[in-house]
């Protein structure tokens, strides 16, 4: 499961892995923490088990803890050990976990007749006396407040050991209002792991660090976004003259973190972080042409194209909602009517290869998962790609006994034919009522 996890994110070519940019450790980190909040599944896996555990200690009158504890010959509450000479994979899995089980649990002293003394001395200053009239000691969660134990709080007190702090930069990187790929880049580049020509020999890839653009010695980040002649021919252009020194000598960290997220550093340009940032992502992939296919970009080709994706990015992230322009109100998804559910469809296509795959996702009017599916199409165009996730959605729906449905696709045309009951409907086979 975790090699097809690590194959998606580092993605693949003819069945082999992908280049590993950044320890997997790092990736499962939480996304505060500079990862990508992936899950760590031994962890996870334990925590679950604990869950078992758990329900053994306090589940006293379930039959499947009865059964458990007579074949096992269970003694107490909480036995210090449950390992045993001959047992089950099940068996063998929870008392795995017992010592970090009784970590995570406490007791609720009451009558005092459960608990040992001796395991609680530490707390015994800061309870009640034990009452007899005050019913029988409990166990409960330790990390959860109501004391009921959650597979949250369990993998959290897991991989307690290995989490760092917590970085506010993570969170604005992934808050920026740019494509999710330019994202994913400005993380790349803040953990610096782009895979310059500087990077590529400290990982053995080549021999020569030299930037194959302008020909200095090294080339890393700062020489390939800043300082390399093809990148300063871009940022003269659109950084103005008061502002071009301070943006060249300024350190490498505070040039990112100041053009990104400093509110006072707009270069006379409210929009001048997301423009930075893909400004600094056309840059790099004008880089990766020159060095892997040999094909050199134009400057003014990055500023017009920036322009461009600037543009999306605010249609994308902001609706005009006032004819003079004036007022912005940020897209989100909007609940349906009470008593509808909602269906968002997509599709993608691979540019190589042309295949295409389609998907929906299911919600009711609270906003809740109903389900989803995915499946593959074949070869086609997008816009029919378009038309028959919007055709399986509506399918799906019906067929799960939905009749007040609001269906939405990123696909303008796509919709106006289906409005419209466009004859291309019939063509490709896809009937509508």
């Amino acid at each position: 499961m975790e090699q097809l996890i690590r194959k998606f994110v580092w993605g693949s070519r003819d069945g082999k892995p992908g280049l590993a940019l950044l320890p997997w450790s790092t990736v499962q980190k939480s996304i505060d923490e500079g990862g990508l909040g992936f899950k760590d599944l031994y962890q996870q896996n334990k925590a679950f088990i604990m869950k078992i555990g758990f329900g053994l200690i306090t589940n006293n009158s379930s039959l499947w803890v009865r059964v458990l504890k007579a074949k096992y010959k269970w003694e107490g509450v909480m036995p210090l050990s449950i390992s045993w000479v001959s047992y089950s994979r099940f068996w063998s899995g929870v008392s795995a976990i017992w010592d970090e089980l009784k970590e995570c649990v406490t007791w609720d002293i009451r009558n005092g007749w459960s608990t040992d003394f001796w395991e609680s001395i530490e707390r015994i200053a800061s309870v009640q006396p034990p009452r007899s009239d005050s019913g029988e000691d409990q166990l409960f969660w330790r990390w959860e407040s109501n004391g009921q134990f959650s597979a949250r709080s369990a993998y959290g007190y897991l991989i307690s050991d290995t989490a760092s702090g917590i970085d506010r930069i993570w969170r604005k990187i992934w808050k920026l209002k740019v494509p999710h790929r330019v994202r994913m880049f400005a993380w790349l580049f803040w953990h610096e792991r782009l895979l310059t020509n500087a990077e590529r020999v400290r990982r053995h890839m080549t021999t020569s660090a030299q930037c194959e653009i302008c020909g200095c010695r090294r080339e890393d980040m700062d020489h390939v976004l800043r300082q390399c002649v093809a990148a300063r021919e871009v940022w003269c252009k659109i950084v103005p003259i008061a502002e071009r020194d301070r943006f060249s000598r300024v350190a490498h960290r505070e040039w990112l973190r100041t053009n990104l997220f400093d509110v006072s550093s707009t270069v006379g340009d409210e929009d001048w972080h997301v423009r930075f940032i893909i400004t600094c992502w056309l840059l790099w992939k004008r880089r990766c042409c020159f060095v892997f296919e040999s094909a050199r970009g134009i400057g003014e080709d990055i500023i017009a194209r920036g322009n461009v994706l600037v543009e999306e990015a605010r249609r994308a992230f902001y609706v005009n909602i006032d004819t003079g322009g004036s007022a912005m109100e940020e897209v989100c998804w909007l609940r349906p009517p009470i008593g509808w559910i909602k269906v968002n469809v997509d599709a993608a296509v691979s540019t190589v290869e042309g295949l295409v795959g389609i998907g929906a996702v299911f919600r009711d009017d609270g906003g809740s998962w109903l389900f989803g599916f995915a499946r593959f199409v074949g070869r086609c165009t997008v816009l029919v790609a378009e038309l028959w996730a919007i055709h399986d959605g509506l399918a799906q729906a019906w067929g799960c006994g939905h009749r007040c449905v609001e269906l939405e696709s990123d696909n303008l045309e796509a919709v106006r034919m289906v409005n419209s009951n466009s004859n291309l409907l019939h063509e490709q086979g896809l009937f509508w009522q």
